[in-house]
């Protein structure tokens, strides 16, 4: 009878020990990225401690472009995320955007080196037109 209990005893630490440690080991395979879906097929991996911004912050963001005569093409918000520093202060930033009437095929992206990057970024900077 004693050799049982000790068995049992024994069996039911080794469970608990079991339990504990798969329950309390670091998530080795995790990532520390989400994968977010955007829709017509493409996705984006953000980091865990970003801040997606809600459909009404993507609003006031896409208004306020709207209002300074930025947006020079059709184009929709499907993504921004922000990370905020231990202050609450936004230190970086990411939009994804859509643009359906671009011409730019998949196999011309996948072209695009460094300075065709920089001129695209010059001509997105450049003060709107007025009419």
């Amino acid at each position: 009878m004693i050799l049982w209990t000790t068995r049992q005893s024994r069996f039911k630490s080794f469970l608990l020990a079991l339990l504990f440690s798969i329950s309390t080991l670091p998530a080795w395979g995790a990532s520390n990225f989400v994968r977010v879906p955007l829709g017509k097929g493409a996705s984006i991996e953000v980091p865990k401690n970003w801040v997606v911004l809600s459909g009404n912050q993507r609003n006031t963001i896409d208004t306020f472009v709207e209002a300074k005569g930025y947006r020079q093409t059709k184009s929709a918000l499907s993504f921004a995320a922000n990370l905020y520093d231990d202050r609450g202060k936004t230190i970086a930033l990411i939009n994804v955007r859509f643009y359906p009437d671009n011409p730019t095929t998949q196999a011309e992206a996948k072209q695009v080196t460094p300075s065709d990057i920089k001129e695209i970024d010059a001509k997105c900077v450049r003060p709107p037109r007025h009419p």
